[in-house]
């Protein structure tokens, strides 16, 4: 604090409520960075930078060749997931909103679906996709995958 208490309010923020708006396709929000064309503010009040398209090849990155359905299924889950996440930010302070909980609904069990699908179909992403029920069929199969820092999930 200065000398000078005089400024106690030099700066006061308004931040106006969010409501409710047709949301980006979840491949194209975790491109933008927010579902919510609402929300979708520059930084700077100038052009985007030429070549700033997000593609799956700077998401996924690896030394071998990967199989494409896997590599489809892990963005899939990237997407979804990223859409889960700037929902949850919204209906923490929407709790009500019956649009924003179907959508974050039906996300959920898409997510769920294909974690389980990927899982079955190569490795578990997480300890809650690890299928315990072929522990009597199969040794214990975390760690199946590469781990993260082995070069990430592919």
């Amino acid at each position: 604090m200065t000398a000078n208490s005089d400024n106690k309010n030099l700066a006061i923020v308004s931040i106006p409520i969010q409501s409710w708006s047709n949301v980006y396709t979840l491949d194209s929000a975790l491109k933008i960075g927010t579902i919510f064309p609402d929300l979708n503010k520059p930084f700077y009040a100038a052009e985007p930078p030429q070549g700033s398209n997000l593609t799956e090849n700077t998401i996924f990155s690896s030394k071998a060749e990967i199989n494409k359905e896997k590599k489809s299924m892990l963005l899939q889950i990237t997407c979804i997931s990223f859409a889960l996440d700037d929902l949850t930010l919204y209906l923490d302070t929407h709790p009500d909103c019956q649009l924003g909980l179907k959508l974050y609904k039906d996300c959920h069990q898409r997510r769920e679906a294909l974690i389980k699908e990927f899982s079955a179909n190569y490795y578990p992403l997480s300890r809650d996709s690890i299928d315990i029920s072929a522990a009597d069929k199969a040794p214990f199969n975390w760690n199946i995958g590469p781990m993260p820092w082995e070069g990430g999930l592919l």
